[in-house]
This record gives C-alpha cells, structure tokens and sequence, in this order.
C-alpha cells in the first residue's frame, strides 16, 4: 500500500491548491452577492417586484417549442399549458421534423384541438440541432406575420416537457417593457429523496439561478439562456437575425440559448431574470400549502447514463464550442462569468480526484489507527503546516459552499430536502466528471473528423394530471385571484362549510359563486375545459354508443366524435382515473372530457332520454377534487 500512500503525497498539495482557489472563486461570489443585498435590497439588472399590472394590453407573444422523438409528451404539455396560462395574446409555435411522424402527427391533433397551438415542418430530416429548429420556426413565423398583419411583440422559448406557471406571460409582458432579454427561473420538479440523479439537478437550478443567474443580472454580466422559459423581445430579435444575416440560433452550437444570450449582451442589448418570490395568500385555504415562485418547472432525468448525456451536452456548447467561437474575447468585466462557465473543464475531474483522495485519506488513517503502522501520508502534513493548514481552509470553505446551497435549495423545495444537499454532493461531482470527460472525448473527435455535432437528446417524461393539480392553486385561490369572490367570502364559506361538502357546493349553495364559476375554476385547476353544451351540438349516434347504465354510473355522456375518432364526454364532474380506464375499455380510442354545469348536464340528459330529476351518480360535484 506503500505506493498509494506515495502518489496521494505527490499529488496531495496541488490538489489543495486547486480546491481552495476554485472555492475562494465560490466565496467572494457569495459575499458579491450578499454585497449587492445588503446595498440594494435586489439589485439593480434584476425585475424583482410581487406587483403585477393587470391593466397592460397584452402584447402578441409567440411561445416556440422545438420537438424531436416528443409524441409522449407533446399532448400533454399542450393541454396542461394552454388550460392553465392566464393570457389570452398567444400562440404555441412547435417545430417538428418530416421523419418524427408521431410527433407530427401529435402535433396536426393538438392544432385541430386548440386555437393557439400551429406548427412548422422543418425542411431537413431529424435530428439536426435544437437551434437549427428554433431557426425553422422563426422562419415560420415571420411568414405567418407576413400572411395575416399580426406581428408578435414577444417570443418565449419552452421544451416539449415544460409547465409553464400561469402567471409567467403576464409577468413577462410586464419585464420586456424595461428589457430586451427576460429569463424566468426553472426549477426541477421535486421528486424522493432517494432519487439521487435527478437530486442533483434540483441542487444545482436552485442555486445557479437564485445566485448566479440574479448575481450576473445585478453586476451587469451576461445571463445565459436556460433554454426555457427566456423571453426576448422582438427588436432585439431582429437586431440579432440581420446581425447573424439571417440566421437568429447558432444551428452549429449544441446550447444555442447559451449563446444567443451572450450574443444580446455583445449587442448591448439588456437582459434580467425574473425573480418573483413565492406568496402566501391569507387564506385559511392558501395557508395548508406552500406556494411555488413564478418559475418553469419540469423533470430532468433521473437515469445516471441520460443525465451523463445531457450534461456532456450542456459542457460541449457551454465550455467547449463558446470558447472555439468566442475565445475570450469580450469586455474585460464579461471574462470572469467566462472563466465560471469554462472552469469546470479542470474542475469537475480535480473535484472528483480530491474526493477520491479524501476517501482514501480517511481508510488509511483508520487502517493505520487499528494496526499501528505508519502513515505517510499524516507524517507529510504534520512536517508541513502550510499544507495542513490549507486543508482546514478548505474544509471549512466547502462546508459553507454546502450550506449556501443548501439554503437555496430550502428556499424552493423546504428544510428538509436542503438537509441532504451533501449527500448528493458526491454523486453530483461524479455525474459532472463523467459528462465533462465525454464531451472533450466526442468535442476531440469531432474536431479529428471534421464532423458536425447533433442534437442529442434527452428523453422526456410529463408529470401526471393528479401530480400537475397537485402544483396549482386550489380551487378558492383561483376563484379569488380570477375576481369571482373576495377573500373575505372565502374565509367565511371555509368556517360555514358542512362536513359533507366540498368547498364547491359551500360556495354554490351560499350564494356566493355560481355553478359557471365553480366549472370555470376547476377546468383551469383539471386540465378539463368548460363548455356550454347545447343540444344540437350532441350527435345521436355518439350518445348512444355507450349504454344507459354505464353512462348513468360514470356521470357522462358522450356527444360528439372528432375527426381523429376520439370521442369527446361531457360531464359535471372531474374524471377519475377509474372512470378514464373504464371508458378506455368500452370506447375505440381514448376518451376526451369536457367540464359542463349539473343544471346543463340534469336539462341535456332530460332531453335526451327523456327523464328529469338527477341522473344517478350525479351529485352536483362542481367541487371535483378541488378543496
């Protein structure tokens, strides 16, 4: 073991050297930070306000999606999204490719459904880049402004596996009138403990766009796209397309966002990140859950090999491909945010290599401590102080750095997921570590061969509809902040509310709402859009084509079949997973819900059958699941 203890001696001080250098970087970053605080309260660069201006026209906005291989997710996120965006001026924008015909063909089913959804077939086959894309749909774009008169003042940028927060449109439209470059903070949606992979994103989104991202804004540094959820208003857009001659997204760079953000601040136009901090509503309701910040929220992954791939991805664009197009070249204040992007090209392997040596550290001092033989290596740092004293310096850094992280990860996800912070700190640097030594491996070939890098794609996943509402307002909160019941009415329908009731029926049977407005919330909370259903618009043969009894027992009733042969059920309650799996059975393709009143379903359903009263199982639940 003589020669284990030998080459951790030689390579013991310049490891220290590298870990106290890198982490003093980290500490005058934090104390940067706690400086422009303490001087500021925010920070000048920053749109940092709770107040919303409701009264603004709304700006015309084009939200752009690129799509490879998303025929599972591109559904979903187009429904939850258009059902819960409080903004009515937009459009989605998704670009899809001639060869993904399941996303193409998602994508012609989306646009039939929704009025905001249109999309692009990109003119080369897939996968090319991400950017190259984004370059199609903005050409698609412009031709559609050409077509119709109706410019769009704002694009925004989104993946096919994001949920969009409902207050982000408005929010924006308010920041691009001061900025030319708006970033929405993302955070990882929260997931085990034991999920350590996707931990490790969590750790790092929390941190980076809460401290650096806010910090590069107030100091005056460029802030880099996160590729969602960036907003750009359409001047600096064209500015940007006429200076790349006619070219909006490097469609060569495997991180296209990163560059189009320095590529703004180069043309000095101005950017900020949107910090909109989490509010607590004084409800007696609002007070049972914690309340999310305006942020983009989404899976990452949570496979070790796909977040290796992903990463590989973020270190070749971010370090490798913006130093072979950018060099450093640029305003002597921009190289130090240069250097923080760059440096972990050095830093993740040392990073990984001083934990190793840590580790064989501390089983070499225990094996020594129980069998009594030397350690060499202990024998070295006691006959040199300096080094010892550098160790402690460091330890004592690295334990501040895990609690400045750990306080911006409580700061999103609670107390208690920050209180594991250093026990994905491990897994994080060897995920890091892997990622940075396959980029420069695939970067190095590249360069050999003279081939052009292509997307590689990360694998999408879309949270569930019951994990989605479980992220949304209740169902008082949205009757509140959609103007239909004050405050006040709220609290008092919560401590005159039966036992048996749902806050709902409470607010119905007082007085205080009606059912239109009790269907109105709930479809924006469940996904399920409202209708009023007029009898002609009920097809007889669709209606038929369940039976009496079924339909009784389930509460629907099937009207209309599309021209994709779904079959559209109205009914007065929220669909339960039960009732999704038995009509999924009994009907050829799945099953599409519309929220309609009791009082429009109890008239249709008399109509139809020619029966009155209550149709069995009804029970006028226009409090679905809310609460």
């Amino acid at each position: 073991m003589w020669w284990l203890d030998g080459l951790a001696v030689d390579i013991l001080a310049p490891l220290a050297v590298w870990v106290f250098a890198s982490s003093l970087d980290d500490l005058i970053l934090d104390a940067s930070c706690l400086w422009f605080w303490f001087r500021s309260r925010g920070g000048s660069g920053l749109q940092d306000s709770s107040a919303l201006n409701t009264e603004l026209p709304q700006a015309r906005i084009a939200i752009v999606v690129p799509c490879w291989d998303e025929a599972s997710v591109i559904e979903d996120m187009l429904d939850h999204n258009v059902a819960v965006i409080d903004y009515a001026n937009y459009e989605i924008w998704l670009g899809v490719y001639p060869n993904d015909h399941a996303t193409r063909a998602k994508a012609e089913s989306c646009a039939r459904r929704h009025a905001q959804v249109r999309y692009v077939v990109c003119p080369r086959e897939g996968p090319t880049t991400k950017a190259d894309c984004l370059n199609a749909i903005y050409r698609g774009i412009v031709k559609h402004e050409k077509q119709t008169g109706k410019p769009y003042g704002i694009v925004l940028q989104h993946d096919a596996e994001d949920l969009i927060h409902p207050d982000s449109l408005r929010r924006i439209q308010q920041a691009t009138g001061q900025y030319d470059m708006v970033q929405i903070p993302v955070f990882p949606l929260e997931t085990g403990l034991l999920e350590l992979t996707h931990g490790t994103y969590g750790d790092f989104f929390a941190e980076f766009h809460l401290k650096e991202l806010r910090q590069r804004a107030a100091s005056g540094g460029f802030v880099p796209s996160a590729g969602v959820g960036t907003a750009y208003r359409r001047e600096a857009l064209e500015a940007l397309w006429e200076h790349n001659g006619g070219r909006l997204f490097d469609d060569a760079s495997l991180t296209e966002d990163y560059s189009i953000g320095l590529q703004l601040h180069k043309l000095g136009r101005s950017q900020t990140v949107l910090h909109v901090p989490a509010n607590r509503s004084s409800s007696k309701m609002a007070a049972r859950g914690r309340k999310l910040p305006v942020a983009t929220r989404a899976y990452f992954p949570n496979q070790v090999r796909q977040a290796i791939r992903q990463r590989a991805r973020w270190v070749t664009g971010i370090a490798l491909q913006s130093w072979q197009t950018f060099g450093w070249r640029t305003e002597r204040d921009q190289i130090y945010w240069l250097w923080r992007d760059r440096k972990g090209l050095l830093g993740h392997p040392v990073s990984l290599l001083a934990n190793v040596v840590f580790t064989y550290g501390v089983l070499r001092w225990l094996w020594a401590d129980q069998t009594g033989s030397t350690w060499r290596l202990g024998t070295i740092m006691t006959t040199q102080p300096w080094l010892l004293a550098v160790l402690l310096i460091n330890t004592v850094m690295i334990l501040w750095c895990q609690a400045v992280r750990g306080f911006f990860v409580g700061r999103v996800y609670g107390w208690k997921y920050a209180l594991t912070v250093p026990l994905r700190a491990p897994w994080a640097n060897w995920i890091d570590c892997c990622a940075t030594l396959t980029a420069l491996w695939t970067f190095g070939i590249a360069q050999v061969h003279n081939k052009k890098l292509r997307w590689a794609k990360t694998a999408h996943s879309y949270p569930s509809r019951e994990h989605r509402v479980a992220l949304k307002p209740r169902l008082g909160e949205i009757l509140v902040a959609t103007g239909c019941l004050t405050e006040r009415h709220l609290n008092q329908a919560l401590s005159r509310r039966l036992s048996t009731e749902r806050i709902g029926e409470t607010l119905v049977r007082q007085g205080v709402v009606s059912e239109r407005d009790v269907c109105r919330g709930l479809s924006r909370q469940q996904e399920v859009p409202f209708h009023d259903l007029k009898l002609a618009a009920v097809q007889s043969d669709v209606f038929a084509s369940l039976s009496p009894a079924v339909a009784q027992e389930l509460c629907v009733m099937p009207y209309r079949r599309d021209v994709l042969n779904q079959v559209w059920i109205a009914t007065p309650r929220i669909p339960s997973a039960e009732t999704e799996r038995v009509l999924t059975k009994l009907l050829p393709h799945r099953p599409r819900f519309v929220l309609i009143t009791p009082t429009n379903y109890r008239e249709l359903t008399a109509s139809l059958t020619g029966r009155t009263g209550h149709a069995p199982g009804e029970r006028a639940q226009v409090a679905g699941a809310a609460g």
